[in-house]
């Protein structure tokens, strides 16, 4: 990605896309029903998603697609490593959430590959097959087909704003929130989506990250303060949302408008 004119205020966009082996899983679960979204059919697979988030705008996100989809919450620790680069965070993470799902809708049992049920299966390697700028995991080290099939694709995603090498998540409050959007304005800034699409079964991950660059107009300490006093800036990495009142702070972004609110959908779309 180009940065813009003065140089971008963020890291640089990864160079590659990579994936980790997902885990073998067994606890048996069903698909919840309390957000399949009925939508006319777009030509895309008919395969049956999960998105694996409590994220309501990856949720109007990914209806765009079309595609009928169920939400099923994944509870995962999302604390980065000792020394753990921004993408690297964002596509693990991504990649955690979407098998922690997936594991749910593994059935239990001898047949079931993993682990018994209730048991935690440790990672297994294997070997990965590239296709295009996607990276496959096949947990059994065999071959994995292009594109590939099952009966549920689970999604995962991962979004955080990198501004001099710092990651900035969701503020832990409301001051949190006026310091972060002390340091992002009248700059620019790289926004990393890390998305996973877990298939099951056989619980083959496919991820990738997108960066979108993304320019803040000046904001003074008034206006800091009274967009932190509507409460949008608190659940949102960088203290912000494009899609909302933080529109208006925005100059302008280079890449994907999707990405920044959470959920890059052309990319996504290829994995479908």
């Amino acid at each position: 990605m180009t940065p813009f004119p003065d140089g971008p205020a963020g890291s640089a966009r990864p160079a590659g896309r990579s994936s980790e082996q997902p885990a073998s899983g067994a606890s048996q679960g069903r698909l919840g029903s309390g957000a399949s979204q009925e939508q006319p059919d777009s030509g895309c697979s008919p395969r049956r998603l999960v998105l694996a988030s409590a994220s309501p705008r990856r949720a109007e996100l990914l209806a765009l697609l079309g595609l009928p989809f169920d939400v099923q919450v994944a509870d995962v620790d999302e604390t980065p490593l000792p020394g753990e680069a921004a993408a690297a965070l964002v596509e693990r993470l991504a990649r955690e959430k979407a098998l922690a799902v997936a594991r749910r809708l593994v059935p239990a049992g001898p047949d079931a590959g993993g682990a018994d049920a209730g048991g935690a299966a440790e990672p297994a390697s294997g070997r990965a097959v590239e296709h295009d700028r996607y990276r496959s995991f096949d947990e059994t080290g065999g071959e994995v087909p292009a594109p590939l099939d099952g009966a549920v694709d689970v999604v995962g995603a991962d979004t955080v704003v990198v501004l001099d090498g710092d990651v900035l998540g969701k503020p832990a409050d409301r001051a949190d929130a006026v310091v972060m959007l002390s340091r992002l304005q009248g700059r620019a800034h790289e926004v990393l989506t890390g998305v996973a699409v877990v298939r099951v079964p056989g619980l083959v991950a496919t991820s990738f990250v997108e960066a979108t660059m993304v320019r803040f107009a000046p904001m003074t300490d008034h206006d800091v303060e009274a967009y932190v006093a509507t409460g949008e800036p608190l659940d949102k990495a960088g203290a912000y949302g494009i899609q909302g009142l933080g529109g208006r702070f925005v100059e302008r972004i280079d890449g994907s408008y999707h990405n920044v609110v959470g959920l890059p959908l052309a990319q996504l779309a290829v994995l479908l």
